[in-house]
């Protein structure tokens, strides 16, 4: 399994990125559900497509700003995700880092 992660570095990433982005997407989607102005830009009535692409360029730092949180629950959840981004991402960078440092250490050593 290990072996797989590594050498599937970024397809891995970017489905635990698909995964994590769509679990926010349902959870805003259901915060609409029980607050339905929780969002500028979205309400229950949007496509679960909609509520992902708000999660996704939360995820990524993009935030266009057509779509925003307007209420404490939403913008509590927005920020656990910004922050879980980072995390994912910087979790990301520096995988790949060792990952890198380990091919070069055993490339140098001839094993």
């Amino acid at each position: 399994m290990l072996n797989f992660i590594k050498k599937y570095n970024y397809l891995v990433a970017m489905l635990i990125m698909l995964v994590v982005s769509g679990v926010f997407a349902m959870m805003y989607k259901f915060l609409t559900v029980i607050e339905p102005n929780s969002f500028y830009g979205l309400s229950p009535a949007n496509h679960l497509i909609d509520f992902w692409y708000y999660s996704l360029t939360t995820m990524t730092t993009v935030g266009y700003g057509d779509v925003y949180p307007l209420t404490q629950a939403a913008r509590f959840i927005t920020i656990t995700q910004v922050v879980t981004g980072v995390a994912i991402f910087l979790g990301i960078v520096i995988s790949t880092v060792l990952i890198t440092r380990e091919k070069r250490k055993s490339r140098d050593t001839g094993r």
